[in-house]
């Protein structure tokens, strides 16, 4: 089974940079309406997309998501995305990214060049890129999944650190945690690989099986060097004789 942080494609990398750069495969720009016209929304030096948007048939609606090739550089394209209006809040930044990335295509690298005003907006257009990377692979062939990874998206603002969108990735990673256990077949989902998981993601929060048994009397520093066993979750799921029992 699938499971975050030990899955088989991993969420891609995050950073924030100051300039844009001539080497992503694609470039992640909006389009806005502005006083009964559709206007692109990005950064100043993406300015010449604005001639595009007629001969393109492009649009503002939300959902819009229209994939073209920049006349600038060669090697790469512009994913332009139907924003609505020019009140553009978190919300919207988080969703149409998302919707953005997921009916692009196939890339490996991704520069988002929105405008952006404070930090909580780059979280936001962060929270929505990596939840729109997600996919379930579990049972598609190794050609699939490599035609779907995203190995990097980079962020052009003014402000922030790499380490600012690390609230945004443990949603994203808990969102497709949660993704993974629904969309995992029954009969694939049994006690064994479930506990498996809550051991790896517990191992990850620093939390063991001693640390959660509040009956083993054990001190705070021997529980913490002990590891989680799958076996300490599954006793816990099925009882010893095998039998699914409600507690009374």
């Amino acid at each position: 089974m699938r499971s975050i942080g030990v899955m088989s494609i991993q969420l891609p990398n995050v950073r924030l940079t100051r300039t844009s750069s001539k080497n992503a495969d694609v470039v992640l720009l909006g389009v806005v309406s502005k006083d009964g016209s559709d206007r692109i929304f990005g950064r100043e030096e993406f300015d010449y997309v604005q001639a595009l948007l007629a001969r393109a048939d492009i649009t503002s609606s939300l959902d819009s998501v229209t994939r073209i090739p920049d006349p600038i550089v060669d090697t790469r394209t512009l994913l332009l995305v139907g924003m609505g209006t020019t009140d553009i809040s978190s919300d919207t930044l988080r969703y149409c990214v998302g919707a953005a990335i997921r009916n692009a295509g196939n890339f490996s690298s991704l520069e988002i060049a929105l405008p952006t005003s404070s930090i909580d907006e780059v979280n936001s257009i962060a929270e929505g890129a990596l939840l729109g990377c997600y996919s379930f692979d579990d049972f598609r062939t190794a050609t699939q999944k490599k035609n779907k990874q995203v190995r990097s998206i980079s962020i052009v603002c003014d402000f922030g650190a790499d380490d600012s969108t690390g609230r945004s990735r443990a949603i994203a990673e808990a969102v497709g945690l949660v993704k993974d256990l629904v969309n995992t077949p029954p009969n694939e989902l049994s006690p064994d690989p479930e506990a498996l998981q809550s051991c790896r993601s517990a191992q990850r929060c620093g939390t063991n099986e001693n640390s959660n048994d509040r009956d083993s009397g054990e001190s705070s520093e021997s529980a913490k060097a002990a590891p989680v066993h799958p076996g300490w979750f599954a006793s816990r799921i099925v009882p010893p004789s095998g039998k699914h029992t409600l507690p009374s």
